[in-house]
């Protein structure tokens, strides 16, 4: 890795570092989501009345993803789609937040020297096979050595500013004032979009000596909240109460320990020199201890914790009413196919509402006779023709190179339902 001899070299190493960093999170998370989403998505799926098993599925799935956010977003498309309920959910959450700190506890390690080997076996294994599971292994392998590449960069670009007096002066200002440095860290998540870009950059600049460990330590409590806005920002723009309960449960956990934590940032720090541990793995332990802290307190307080939220996001009356068109079928779920296939079929019950509904209006028909029942049942007949029209146009979005056999089987097997159910309304109607 080249030095840094020049402000220009400095600024295009911690920029170019910066963007390998996130790039190679991206091919880390896109080629592990590729090789084990599938069977992940069953696995919450089927473990979702068992909240407590569901925390260890929530950390593995982030643990072998490296997304968070895409595991939070999941989350939130299936408690939508009520295939997962909220308590469960939340459980996942906090299981996603200890999941997040493993690739940070691996990147305390100083391995950036193996970078571009990691990356070249990576690479070749992808070359060499055509088999796409190893072909996804060897992508997931070339993304971490793009990681630790960009880990090196910022590395040798941050040694100028460490040695820096300005810089000295800088972080001895805001000793005082970690809030400060707490709304810096959590904007630097927000700019990374990833806790793990964003606590893997702060743990290089601790290891170069750019900051000390209570600057650190309040710049991760920040990002640990940072990381939770996007998904709070995307649940806040939704009509759905229920993808707003898990946002705000997210974020309100996080916000709450690290308030908590900031409070006793001081003796924390005292604590910590004392363990003899280099200043980087203080602040990796710690990331890791924070989160352990936070599922240790509320996952035995998820069930009234859950409620609590239930109560301060009630359920709008009437809100689907109202609502003559789909309610379930969720554009961003087409992501995950498990999830749109679960929406598309409570969207398929609903049809089965409307003709249970139409057929008994018609037994009624024949019974009272009244003018406004043959035009109710062509109301509803019409609202079936709309959720039929809606669930297939959603169904055609699906990309079918992502979908397992039984999946197809599955779309199918709807195609063939909603078809056989606006065929009945037809003949009531």
């Amino acid at each position: 890795m080249a030095t840094a001899s020049n402000p220009t070299m400095v600024v295009g190493l911690l920029l170019g570092g910066a963007l390998l960093l996130l790039y190679g999170l991206r091919l880390l998370s896109e080629a592990m989501q590729r090789a084990a989403g599938p069977r992940l998505q069953k696995a919450t799926m089927a473990l979702a009345q068992r909240p407590f098993m569901a925390f260890g599925v929530g950390l593995l799935v982030t643990a072998l993803t490296q997304s968070s956010s895409a595991t939070s977003s999941l989350l939130v498309e299936l408690v939508n789609a009520e295939l997962v309920p909220l308590t469960t959910a939340f459980v996942m959450i906090l299981g996603t937040n200890v999941g997040s700190t493993l690739v940070v506890q691996l990147l305390a390690f100083h391995i950036a020297d193996y970078a571009i080997p990691i990356a070249g076996a990576g690479a070749a294994l992808g070359l060499l096979t055509q088999h796409k599971p190893q072909r996804d292994l060897g992508q997931a392998a070339f993304g971490f050595g793009v990681i630790l590449l960009g880990l090196a960069a910022l590395q040798a670009g941050s040694g100028p500013i460490a040695a820096s007096p300005i810089t000295a002066e800088v972080l001895r200002a805001l000793t005082g004032a970690p809030l400060v440095l707490a709304l810096l860290g959590l904007l630097l998540a927000l700019a990374f979009a990833s806790s793990a870009a964003a606590i893997g950059l702060v743990l290089v600049l601790t290891a170069s000596g750019a900051l000390s460990v209570f600057a650190a330590l309040a710049l991760l409590f920040g990002a640990n909240i940072g990381s939770t806005l996007t998904a709070l920002l995307t649940a806040l723009s939704r009509q759905s109460v229920t993808g707003r309960r898990l946002a705000l449960l997210h974020t309100g956990t996080k916000s709450l320990g690290a308030a908590v934590a900031l409070a006793l940032l001081q003796p924390l720090t005292s604590l910590l020199a004392q363990l003899g541990l280099e200043p980087a793995w203080q602040v990796a332990l710690t990331h890791l201890i924070f989160n352990l802290a936070l599922a240790s307190v509320f996952v035995p307080l998820a069930a009234p914790v859950t409620r609590l939220v239930t109560l301060l996001l009630p359920e709008q009356e009437n809100q689907y009413e109202q609502q003559l068109g789909p309610r379930y079928l969720d554009p961003e779920a087409l992501a995950s196919p498990a999830v749109a296939l679960g929406q598309a079929t409570r969207e398929v019950l609903r049809m089965a509402d409307i003709v249970t509904e139409m057929l008994r209006l018609s037994m009624l028909a024949f019974e009272k006779p009244d003018a406004r029942v043959p035009e109710r049942i062509h109301e509803l007949d019409d609202q079936l023709d709309q959720l039929n029209a809606a669930i297939k146009r959603y169904l055609t979005q699906l990309d079918e190179s992502r979908l397992t056999r039984e999946q197809v089987q599955r779309e199918l097997a709807l195609l063939y339902i909603i078809t056989d159910l606006e065929a009945i309304g037809d003949i009531i109607d």
